[in-house]
């Protein structure tokens, strides 16, 4: 700051805040003193923001310069000052999931790094990073320079029914078993509904009908019984197929056929006489 004329004699002048952005202060050179010597000699005013981390407004304030003194009345001269904010948002995009960030904050100085860290909900995975991050590392760093948005990318599991066994063998009378669970978390209850689908009438599901599966227990095998029915008919080892179908969940899983054998108990006594005859007590076709 200088004078444009000679003064008559000093002339003091005032530099301080007028209006505007409180954060804005004079730090050095409030008071100047010019003299019919040194007018036209720059004096510095120097200006100071102070580091403000809860807001990234850029906001602005007037100062205002004054003098006093000399012959004539010298009009005020007002600088504007423009805060450069160094506080920057960083917003994260999570469906379906959610980040963690480190530190935690609403605004970061320019210079921080943060990092993220994702959670898949349940029935869900983590996938990879869009926007101010990418790739699928985890977790993943952020350098804050200016404003930033990260999007999480979640997608739904693949969930799919599992049998402990695709072939069973179920004995003419009695029971045989295999065990049920799902490859993956769903993101809701999964309700298994197992059935006679075709085949051999004398093989049922005696126990384990309907099978429920939860987020929580989805990987922890439950049991469903077979039963073929006695028949003394006939002697025939036939075999049922037992369906297992899905409903619930994200998406459509796929249905899982085990095969059901039936042994049968049932066996013939052949007689065989010449010249004469047999008598066989009981008497039956089948024993």
């Amino acid at each position: 700051m200088s004078l444009t004329k000679q003064p008559a004699g000093n002339v003091t002048v005032t530099a301080a805040l007028g209006s505007g952005d409180a954060d804005v202060s004079v730090s050095n050179g409030g008071t100047l003193t010019f003299t019919p010597t040194n007018w036209d000699q720059p004096q510095t005013v120097t200006l100071s923001a102070a580091e403000d981390d809860f807001d990234n407004d850029a906001g602005a304030a007037t100062i205002v310069c004054s003098a006093v003194g000399g012959v004539e009345p010298i009009a005020n001269v007002e600088v504007t000052a423009t805060e450069v904010d160094d506080d920057f948002a960083l917003t994260i995009v999570a469906e379906n999931g959610s980040v963690i960030r480190t530190p935690d904050r609403a605004l970061y100085d320019s210079g921080a790094v943060v990092e993220l860290t994702p959670t898949a909900d349940a029935g869900y995975h983590f996938v990879d990073w869009s926007g101010d991050a990418t790739g699928s590392e985890v977790p993943v760093s952020v350098a804050i320079d200016s404003t930033k948005s990260v999007t999480a990318n979640f997608e739904a599991n693949d969930v799919e029914l599992s049998v402990s066994e695709t072939s069973v063998s179920v004995p003419e009378g009695g029971v045989a078993a295999f065990d049920v669970s799902l490859t993956d978390q769903p993101s809701a209850d999964v309700t298994v509904t197992v059935a006679h689908g075709s085949g051999d009438a004398d093989v049922s599901v005696s126990n384990g009908g309907t099978l429920t599966f939860t987020p929580l227990d989805w990987d922890q095998p439950q049991t469903v019984t077979l039963s073929a029915a006695e028949d003394d008919l006939d002697a025939e080892a036939g075999s049922a197929t037992i369906v297992c179908s899905a409903s619930g969940g994200v998406d459509a899983v796929a249905n899982v056929e085990v095969t059901a054998n039936e042994v049968d108990d049932d066996f013939a006594l052949t007689i065989t006489a010449e010249n004469g005859s047999v008598i066989r007590s009981p008497a039956h076709t089948l024993y």
